[in-house]
């Protein structure tokens, strides 16, 4: 190892992926995102069973099942400004969808 008095560039160290949005197949839409914390989900075909939501801490500060398939309307509006993650449970497939209050 060599002591230098100028950076140099480092490789081979560790190796890093960076990931820009959560990527499952698009089956709904939430909207409008970002919002004041009203959202609402579409997808005709997408028959909702649970519906969770979870601050960044993992804390989850919303849920809502649903037995008749009607996708509901979502208000977190009463907490902070922020990002958080919404939990879709549809049959056996569960679908991570980031949502924005301002």
């Amino acid at each position: 190892m060599a002591n230098k008095l100028t950076p140099v560039q480092i490789t081979g160290l560790c190796q890093s992926t960076v990931v820009n949005e959560i990527t499952e197949p698009s089956v709904a839409s939430v909207y409008p995102n970002p919002s004041g914390g009203i959202f609402q989900i579409t997808n005709n075909e997408l028959q909702i069973r649970n519906l969770e939501i979870y601050n960044l801490f993992g804390e989850k500060i919303y849920s809502s099942r649903t037995t008749n398939g009607v996708n509901p309307k979502i208000d977190i509006s009463k907490h902070p400004k922020g990002i958080y993650l919404m939990k879709i449970q549809e049959g056996a497939n569960n679908y991570t969808k980031k949502i924005v209050v301002q």
